[in-house]
């Protein structure tokens, strides 16, 4: 039950890494002006579901929220990928950091929770590690692909792997009846 959280935060770690490597880049190329406001605004999206995410979590359920916000993350970076106007950009910064703003702590709190007191220690390195290869594999795999193929594929490809992560919590919810 803990290997799909960990396997979403991997893949929400792996987009994001598209976005944090790789928008300025692609706003530049799309001749876009002050592409550093986009992360003005996704900073906004990040702080604003700390504060309303807690909530949610206890009435929904954990994998309904890591569920919807990997659909949210999905559809915001797919976005990424078309716009034409940097007021697009800046408009889809912002469900893409409440997104990933949510993700993260809804996973720390999951396997917090589910490991004894005296194993915290290894839930957090855990964590850590998924976010960490994430952002690590995804700097390198993003920047060879966007080489060859352009920086529209690498948002693709990022909500690509937002779709497995769906996936991977649709399953689990349904193997064990989870909300």
């Amino acid at each position: 039950i803990l290997i799909v959280p960990i396997l979403v935060l991997f893949f929400n770690s792996l987009t994001q890494s598209a976005i944090t490597s790789f928008v300025s880049l692609y706003a530049i190329s799309l001749g876009f002006a002050g592409a550093g406001m986009f992360f003005s605004v996704n900073a906004i999206g990040m702080i604003s579901s700390r504060f309303i995410m807690n909530r949610l979590v206890i009435h929904f359920g954990e994998f309904k929220m890591l569920l919807l916000n990997s659909l949210l993350f999905f559809i915001s970076v797919y976005l990424i990928g078309q716009v034409t106007r940097m007021y697009q950009l800046l408009f889809l910064a912002l469900p893409a950091g409440f997104a990933t703003g949510a993700v993260a702590p809804i996973v720390n709190t999951f396997l917090i929770k589910r490991m004894p007191e005296s194993k915290n220690g290894i839930a957090n390195a855990t964590y850590y590690a998924a976010m960490d290869i994430g952002y690590a594999i995804g700097s390198v795999v993003w920047g060879i692909i966007a080489a060859f193929n352009g920086y529209r594929m690498i948002f693709y490809l990022g909500a690509l792997m937002q779709i497995v992560g769906v996936i991977l919590c649709l399953a689990q919810m349904k193997i064990y009846r989870l909300k």
